[in-house]
């Protein structure tokens, strides 16, 4: 009878540590933007360009040089841009405000 009460709790420890490693896990991943130094984009932003200016340019105006590719192809995928790097004037663009750690 002993044995079998000893058998019953080193089965539900086991089942507590299988659930709380697939929390913590789960935590970790949901969440591995902060651990890997990335940036997320916070919110969004609407700009009025009253000249013609490039994506490289705008990217360089509003985001450092290591936001400067998510940047980008966020604002392309935003405003539905295929392949032109260049955004005429009287354009309004809709930006990323990426926050950085």
């Amino acid at each position: 009878m002993k044995t079998f009460k000893i058998k019953i709790e080193k089965i539900i420890l086991f089942i507590l540590i299988i659930i709380v490693s697939i929390l913590v896990i789960s935590a970790v991943y949901i969440n591995s933007y902060k651990f890997d130094g990335t940036a997320g984009i916070a919110r969004y932003s609407k700009i009025m360009l009253e000249k013609g200016i490039t994506l490289d340019d705008l990217a360089d105006e509003y985001t450092d040089q290591y936001n400067k590719t998510k940047f980008v192809s966020e604002i392309k995928r935003m405003n539905n841009i295929d392949s032109i790097d260049y955004i005429p004037g009287n354009s309004t663009l809709i930006i990323p405000i990426i926050e950085s750690e």
